[in-house]
């Protein structure tokens, strides 16, 4: 027996390089199994825990690994990723990692992030996402027979859409869609079809000051599943009682504690943050009233004939110099003073703020999720 660590091919796929591999033998990716049903377990190599339990039926191999967010800029959140094959190849199960594609039009902002290969994204639905992303690396010879929704994931799509409209309020939250895509190849040199399938979260932010447009998509539940011509749905409808994946507590109870650091951590930094900016805005506000008394009496009483403007383009100068901006909590009407490094800036109705960039998804957990719009 071999055990192979899948993250070579998590990021070969990364790299655009397992496709043609992946439709050859997939035997010497796996770990083979005899007998009958057998239980195998996913290790988290960076945590050293066992992360879930997988059953498959007898003759399955398996590989698997789990992938953290930081190890490739295509990579989001912690991913547990396996690959399913049964002893002669013939039917397949693989569970990617979460993936994310972005796109700017700004031709140096897109310089810059493909340079360092990262996944472009072409659209704004899942089908997109898997047709630009998933296929051209994993199946690229492939024929495409039909596209359609993924009915497996559509309950979870709902809930992450009423989750999305509770955070944004009013504004327009991120599109959540699902995709199926039917492939046709040849594998072993024999004809085979399979589903790939996802569930896809993308925002597209404009910002008008700087003719920006920037599209951020996060794909979920990114799987294949390949069997011979005519097994394909009973080998996807009879996943539930042939398989299992059962996260372990253990690592359950590490992941919330890892979290929970991060999240710590990114306060202390938003708190330093503020800190500095207050100081920025105090110099930048001794300044100004030092120059309004040098005015004389003359220049004070023109001043006042136009405060409002004044204070406008005053603040606006002070937020932009100092890195931070006013922001109006919707809950209480009172102004807060944050950083301005951030695109999205929330606060929960206990008074909790919270400032990110990925635009895919806003806070998870502490109540209801409000975005706040900056004064200027």
């Amino acid at each position: 027996m071999r055990r192979i660590i899948l993250s070579s091919l998590a990021l070969a796929f990364l790299l655009g390089t397992l496709g043609c591999n992946a439709q050859g033998s997939g035997s010497d990716l796996l770990q083979a199994a005899t007998g009958g049903p057998r239980s195998w377990q996913v290790m988290d190599p960076a945590w050293g825990l066992p992360a879930a339990t997988i059953k498959t039926p007898a003759g399955w191999g398996f590989g698997g690994t789990v992938f953290h967010p930081g190890q490739d800029c295509a990579l989001t959140g912690h991913s547990i990723v396996f690959n399913l094959e049964s002893r002669d190849g013939s039917q397949g199960i693989i569970e990617l990692p979460s993936l994310r594609a972005q796109s700017f039009n700004d031709a140096a902002s897109m310089r810059q992030y493909t340079a360092r290969g990262c996944p472009v994204a072409t659209g704004m639905t899942a089908a997109d996402f898997l047709k630009s992303v998933v296929i051209p690396r994993m199946r690229p010879s492939a024929r495409i027979l039909a596209t359609g929704d993924e009915p497996r994931l559509e309950a979870a799509a709902g809930h992450a859409r009423q989750q999305l409209q509770r955070i944004r309020g009013p504004l327009a939250p991120p599109t959540v869609s699902t995709a199926r895509i039917k492939l046709a190849y040849q594998r072993n040199g024999k004809p085979v079809e399979e589903y790939v399938s996802a569930m896809v979260v993308c925002s597209r932010e404009t910002y008008p000051g700087m003719n920006l447009v920037h599209i951020d998509c996060t794909a979920d539940n990114v799987g294949l599943a390949h069997a011979p011509p005519g097994q394909l749905d009973a080998l996807v409808n009879g996943f539930d009682t042939n398989f299992s994946v059962k996260p372990n507590p253990a690592w359950l109870q590490q992941l919330q504690q890892h979290v929970a650091a991060e999240t710590s951590q990114f306060n202390r930094q938003l708190q330093a943050q503020n800190q500095q900016s207050a100081r920025n805005a105090a110099a930048i506000s001794n300044n100004a009233i030092a120059n309004i008394h040098r005015t004389g009496e003359a220049s004070m009483a023109a001043a006042r004939n136009s405060q409002a403007a004044i204070d406008r383009s005053a603040g606006a100068t002070a937020a932009h110099m100092g890195d931070y901006n006013i922001y109006s909590d919707p809950h209480t009407g009172r102004q807060v003073q944050l950083s301005n490094q951030y695109d999205h800036t929330y606060i929960n109705d206990q008074g909790t703020v919270a400032q990110q960039t990925n635009s895919a998804y806003g806070p998870v957990g502490g109540g209801w999720w409000t975005e706040m719009t900056p004064k200027y």
